[in-house]
């Protein structure tokens, strides 16, 4: 196939072309290829189910949904409705998928205005328009995934929100020959502002600098010089957290041989309520041991489901909480 000229490709030839770079996964090469097979057999005569143009019209759809390009995707079953309005397969498959967009689209105007909740709503409306669907892309659910993980995050459900992150970024580092960096920097920051909440700064600093070689040297646009002071605001709050940097103030001549001891918002930690200093001390010592005793059995590394990494730095930052707020009262 490679040897043939382009102008003695016929249809079917297209087709057998669109299909070996599909099973390949060379998304890129189905996309155009399926593209070029339209061009060449569209007219308006019925475009029926089990044609050739038909089936690369469903094979450029899915190409480019793996590609995470849901506009292009639309634009085939545009190409068979334009040429047969009556086509029934190609307008259902239209008209679902141009809702999922129109939900995913919500969810995010939704995020960006903080109501987390209804944007939730748009993502689970979002998911039920894909079933039916002759497209489904694990790399356009991973867009799906990152939306869940900006919402779920911002409503606290921090291990629920990583674990999407999680899945998204392995998905499109996976594909890095057919995903372009844009979209794995986008996946890689979505996961370090969530691991920032989650407190987890050893790993927001790691996904930041990720995101940060992933942008051109020759960027003009700012992004990398914005992308750099992100990277440096997590750097601040790591040394922070972790502590342990010696300078003038902290080193063995002043009494801290450990150096700088760490910075760590306790009561937060172990999820107590903010008002909790303004109560009797038999109130703040009786929340203390609840939450304590909560919190050690949730993250317990033996009994935890699910990221064990997660779980020791957790059950471990809760037992240095409720040690220095007990010492504190």
């Amino acid at each position: 196939l490679k040897k043939m000229s382009p102008s003695d490709k016929t249809v079917d030839i297209l087709l057998i072309e669109a299909r070996c770079h599909e099973t390949l996964g060379n998304h890129q090469q189905a996309l155009s290829a399926a593209g070029k097979l339209i061009s060449k057999a569209a007219n308006h005569d019925p475009w029926l189910n089990d044609s050739p143009r038909m089936l690369a019209a469903t094979l450029g759809a899915n190409a480019a949904m793996q590609l995470g390009l849901s506009d292009n995707a639309l634009s085939f079953y545009q190409t068979v409705l334009k040429f047969d309005p009556e086509q029934e397969r190609a307008r259902k498959q239209y008209r679902g998928l141009k809702k999922v967009v129109k939900q995913l689209n919500k969810a995010e105007e939704q995020i960006q205005q903080g109501y987390n909740k209804q944007a939730s709503e748009h993502v689970d409306d979002c998911l039920s328009a894909m079933r039916g669907l002759d497209v489904d892309s694990p790399l356009f659910r991973s867009k799906i995934q990152l939306k869940q993980c900006t919402i779920l995050s911002g409503m606290g459900k921090y291990e629920e929100a990583l674990n999407n992150c999680d899945t998204a970024v392995e998905l499109r580092e996976q594909h890095g020959a057919v995903v372009s960096a844009e979209s794995r920097k986008e996946a890689h920051l979505v996961r370090a502002e969530a691991l920032l909440l989650d407190m987890d700064y050893d790993e927001a600093v790691s996904d930041f600098r990720v995101a940060f070689d992933l942008v051109p040297e020759d960027d003009e646009t700012g992004e990398k010089r914005e992308l750099h002071q992100k990277l440096q605001e997590a750097m601040h709050q790591q040394k922070l957290w972790n502590g342990g940097e010696k300078d003038y103030r902290y080193n063995e001549n002043t009494g801290y041989p450990d150096g700088r001891p760490p910075e760590r918002d306790h009561a937060k930690i172990l999820q107590l309520p903010i008002d909790l200093e303004q109560r009797s001390k038999e109130i703040k010592c009786a929340w203390l041991k609840k939450q304590f005793k909560v919190l050690v059995r949730q993250y317990h590394p033996d009994k935890y489901k699910g990221n064990k990494k997660r779980a020791a730095r957790k059950f471990k930052e809760v037992k240095e909480a409720k040690e220095i707020i007990s010492s504190a009262w």
